[in-house]
């Protein structure tokens, strides 16, 4: 007599603690994300530059621009608001852009150089070198860019 093989055994069924697994992330496209933060930025800009004493419409910002680069469509501010447009606003809002990116990718660098996603100044002692520089400065009154540096 030949003897059957052994039954497989029953399945057992996954053990879970009565709660349901999460819904998988939907991560967003690098390019999707990249084109919706420089849209927000330009969104930005216009805003900061149509802020202030001086209010100018978002209208006539992109009308001024559209002008200058010699599209002529839509309103343009009249007078005195091109002038604070072009000669104060603009050159701030785009300063605030390169020291932001600027800051930026000194943290990225910072971090990645320490392998350290926490690393900051004052762990590696840029702040305290920084401390030092600025009492230097304001104890011994040298400036090296003349009347472009704050004393």
């Amino acid at each position: 007599m030949t003897e059957a093989p052994p039954a497989a055994p029953a399945p057992t069924p996954p053990r879970t603690s009565g709660r349901s697994d999460p819904p998988p992330h939907k991560w967003v496209r690098p390019s999707a994300l990249f084109i919706g933060l420089t849209v927000l930025l330009a969104i930005s800009a216009v805003v900061a530059a149509g802020y202030g004493a001086y209010s100018i419409p978002p209208a006539e910002i992109l009308g001024s621009i559209a002008h200058r680069i010699g599209v002529d469509i839509g309103p343009v501010p009249a007078g005195l608001g091109d002038d604070v447009l072009w000669e104060i606003r603009f050159p701030r809002v785009v300063l605030a852009i390169l020291v932001g990116a600027s800051l930026g990718c000194a943290g990225a660098a910072m971090q990645g150089t320490f392998s350290n996603p926490l690393a900051e100044p004052g762990i590696v002692g840029v702040s305290s070198g920084a401390v030092v520089g600025a009492a230097a400065q304001i104890v011994i009154g040298f400036s090296f860019a003349g009347t472009w540096s704050i004393t």
